[in-house]
């Protein structure tokens, strides 16, 4: 398990103990929204340190994802490491009710902008919805598994569905 912005911010080695998977859920648990990744770095220093072949779960909104990303992804999956993608997506993201003004703060930059939502919400769910549709294709076209998963959905009840679903398949 690890979990990563610019750097590094929580590490743990891979284990079978019965407990390995109660301290990766204490280390989610801990976790913070914020800062942007280096993807370059993070996921080169990654594929220095899984020596075997395993099961690599991706969880962010991708929203910084560039092509280092993309190139860093392709890396693991041609040393036949099995990857997953959980997209995280904030129901506000996806469908932008918003009604009155609203200030909208960057959780990575805190950059704020305030805004009518009529006069930017065709234009925001367009450019969602090809976010979105990048991130589908993208791992469609290079063997990924991708599961959109809802900020107000449960981690581990998406984490056991999908696996439970790729048993019963493979």
């Amino acid at each position: 398990f690890y979990a990563f912005n610019d750097d590094i911010t929580a590490a743990l080695r891979p284990g079978h103990r019965s407990g390995q998977v109660h301290a990766i859920h204490t280390e989610l648990a801990r976790l913070k929204p914020g800062g942007s990744a280096n993807y370059t770095k993070i996921l080169s220093f990654l594929s220095e340190q899984f020596s075997r072949r395993g099961v690599v779960i991706f969880i962010s909104d991708f929203l910084d994802a560039q092509e280092e990303f993309y190139a860093g992804l392709r890396r693991f999956r041609h040393s036949h490491h099995d990857c997953m993608l959980f997209h995280l997506v904030h129901d506000d993201e996806a469908t932008f009710k918003f009604d009155k003004t609203v200030r909208f703060i960057d959780s990575e930059t805190n950059q704020e902008i305030v805004t009518s939502p009529e006069a930017i919400r065709g234009q925001y769910l367009k450019a969602f919805d090809q976010h979105l549709s990048d991130v589908s294709s993208f791992c469609l076209k290079n063997g990924l598994d991708c599961e959109r998963l809802r900020t107000s959905q449960s981690l581990g009840d998406a984490l056991a569905a999908t696996l439970h679903r790729r048993s019963a398949t493979k």
